[in-house]
């Protein structure tokens, strides 16, 4: 079975090499609820030292808007980790960290050989029209800072999901897909963990680089250009076209049939309809 806890033995020492994470204490447990709900009082709530919090399964594994993520035992990389932002600095961030994130893991998963995949926004990791990782960021002010909780979830095994958990993480009733469902069989837990924290620390020191927009450009070739149905957070719901990321922060342009173009920073549901 995939994810042992002998597999992570080594991961402490390796992460005073990765860029950023020099002072993250290191944890790996074999299930809990939520790896982002367990950070919260350390990060969020209280002053702890960052964390890096890897799990077997989570019981309790929730997605964007609440959505639950379901995963089976030891068939997926689960993890979350502190980081902290000058809140200046975000004003004027060309992504949001959500979105960063999922181009982290994009060119993570990019590099280890899955170059079918695709990011779809705001920060989903796809493979055609099925989920391979999604991420869940949340935040909390810290005086002159912003502290955050990134949480990500992999695919790494294939597993039978429910119906209806794959309505909300493979989206429209499609299963997710895993890597060794594209070709990735022989990778170990700490090798994908430690490819995606790499990519993360290039990624967010070049924080207010306009080339990541293109470079999330085109990691979305599979997303930009093609109709999709939209629906907002209020209810509203249209047809149209994602055209481009807009800074700061990477809003979507989305252009609706009847010819009007919009500004999101959010979506309730965004599906392909070819």
């Amino acid at each position: 079975m995939w994810c042992a806890h002998e597999d992570w033995e080594g991961v402490s020492r390796e992460l005073t090499a990765i860029a950023g994470f020099e002072r993250h204490a290191f944890a790996w447990v074999a299930a809990t609820g939520s790896t982002n709900d367990d950070l919260k009082p350390v990060w969020l709530e209280g002053d702890g030292p960052p964390r890096l919090l890897v799990a077997g399964h989570q019981t309790r594994g929730r997605g964007r808007l609440g959505r639950a993520w379901y995963d089976e035992p030891r068939r997926s990389l689960l993890f979350s980790f502190c980081w902290e932002w000058p809140l200046a600095l975000l004003e004027e961030c060309v992504l949001n960290p959500a979105l960063l994130a999922g181009l982290a893991v994009h060119a993570a998963v990019q590099r280890l050989g899955a170059s079918e995949v695709t990011l779809k926004w705001p920060n989903d990791v796809m493979s055609g029209r099925r989920k391979l990782a999604g991420i869940l960021v949340e935040t909390a002010p810290r005086g002159e800072s912003l502290r955050g909780i990134i949480g990500i979830g992999i695919n790494v095994q294939p597993f039978a999901a429910p119906r209806s958990i794959s309505e909300g993480t493979g989206g429209a009733g499609r299963m997710p897909v895993s890597l060794h469902e594209l070709g990735m069989e022989g990778l170990s837990g700490p090798q994908v963990l430690t490819a995606v924290l790499i990519a993360w620390g290039a990624l967010v020191g070049r924080w207010m680089d306009h080339a990541l927009l293109e470079e999330a450009r085109r990691a979305g070739r599979d997303f930009f250009g093609i109709p999709h149905a939209l629906r907002l957070p209020d209810g509203t719901e249209m047809r149209g076209i994602p055209l481009d990321l807009v800074p700061p922060g990477g809003k979507l342009l989305f252009q609706a049939e009847s010819g009007e173009r919009l500004l999101v920073t959010g979506a309730h549901s965004l599906e392909r309809l070819d």
